[in-house]
């Protein structure tokens, strides 16, 4: 029984890997820090790796850096993954790659989310 903490989530992104929290009850997953199940309520959650490769369920592009050091990287793409074995995770869609599509399969950049301190994604190959 473990909750998913916000430094759980950071030290994965730090190493330039993702993690998701499992629930014991209900097999729910999800990526966002919590104490307890999204779905069931459970705190029966354990905390496991995840490759961060799954499909593109949404995307924005954000014209306006709402913190300064992201004022340079404007515009960037922020794209919601649904990931493969189920839950969604914010990212950056990598400026370098081609244009996003509907249920694109992406692949998480561990040498880029860990320059970064944010997930980063690209096509997979």
């Amino acid at each position: 029984m473990a909750a998913l903490t916000l430094a759980d989530s950071r030290q994965a992104i730090a190493e330039g890997r993702t993690v998701v929290a499992v629930c014991g009850q209900c097999a729910a997953r999800q990526t966002i820090p919590s104490e307890t199940c999204f779905t069931c309520g459970s705190a029966d959650l354990s905390i496991r790796p995840h490759d961060g490769r799954g499909r593109v369920f949404s995307w924005v592009v954000c014209h306006f850096a709402f913190a300064e050091q992201y004022r340079a990287e404007t515009p960037y793409t922020v794209v919601l993954v649904a990931l493969d074995g189920g839950a969604r995770v914010y990212g950056r869609y990598d400026a370098g790659s081609p244009p996003l599509q509907a249920d694109m399969t992406l692949a998480l950049d561990p040498a880029a989310t860990k320059a970064k301190g944010y997930l980063v994604y690209r096509p997979a190959e």
